[in-house]
C-alpha cells in the first residue's frame, strides 16, 4: 500500500518536472515547412533547416508567403534564453529546431536592426551560451559564405495567428496526482 502511494507520488513528481522543463518540441509542418513549438510561449517557429543557400530577403519573402513573420531580437532572446547550454542539450535542440547540414551549428537571422545588414543568433555544438550579432557586414541580398559548404544560415521566423497551446500548470498536475493517490488509497481499503 505505502509502496503504491510512493510510486504514484514519484511518478507525478517526474511528470511535473519533465513538463515544466520542456522548452521546445517538434510541431507539425506548416505549408510543407518544418516547424517547432516553444512550450513557454506557445509560439510556432520555422525549423532552421528549411532554407540553405538563400539570402535574408529570399528567406523572408518565402516565410511571409507561408504565414510567418521574421522574429525580432527580443523574440529570439526570449526563446533562446529558455534553452540552457550547460552541457549536452545542443544535440536535442538541433534535432527539434534544425541546424546546419555540414557543421554543428544552429544559426538564423532575425529582423535586422540596421535596414541594410543582417543580424543573427547562433550556437555551435561546443558553445555554452547563445550568441547574438547585430548589424553584421553581410547585406540582406547576400548569401553568407556563398560558394562554400557553409551556405547554411537560416531565419528565425514565427507563425502568425496561432492560438497558444496550453501546457499543464504544476497545480493542475498536483490535483491530478492527488486524485490518483486518492484512488489508490480507496482501492487499498477495499482490498482489506
Amino acid at each position: 500500500m505505502k509502496l503504491n502511494i510512493f510510486c504514484i507520488a514519484s511518478m507525478m513528481l517526474a511528470l511535473n518536472a519533465s513538463v515544466t522543463e520542456a522548452a521546445v518540441v517538434v510541431h507539425g509542418p506548416v505549408n510543407s515547412l518544418g516547424t517547432f513549438q516553444d512550450t513557454n510561449t506557445g509560439n510556432v517557429w520555422l525549423r532552421l533547416d528549411n532554407y540553405f543557400g538563400k539570402t535574408y530577403n529570399e528567406m523572408k519573402s518565402d516565410a511571409v508567403a507561408n504565414g510567418f513573420t521574421v522574429a525580432t531580437l527580443s523574440q529570439v532572446q526570449q526563446l533562446l534564453n529558455s534553452l540552457p547550454l550547460t552541457g549536452g542539450e545542443w544535440p536535442t535542440y538541433e534535432g527539434i529546431m534544425g541546424g546546419a547540414p555540414n557543421r554543428g551549428l544552429i544559426w538564423g537571422a532575425y529582423a535586422p536592426q540596421n535596414p541594410n545588414q543582417v543580424s543573427w543568433a547562433y550556437a555551435y555544438d561546443s558553445d555554452t551560451q547563445w550568441n547574438f550579432e547585430a548589424n553584421t557586414a553581410t547585406d540582406l541580398d547576400t548569401v553568407p559564405n556563398i560558394g562554400t559548404v557553409f551556405e547554411d544560415m537560416n531565419i528565425w521566423a514565427v507563425l502568425t495567428d496561432v492560438p497558444p497551446v496550453p501546457v499543464p500548470e504544476p497545480s493542475t498536475l498536483a490535483l491530478l496526482g492527488m486524485g490518483i493517490v486518492g484512488f489508490a488509497v480507496q482501492r487499498a481499503r477495499r482490498q482489506r
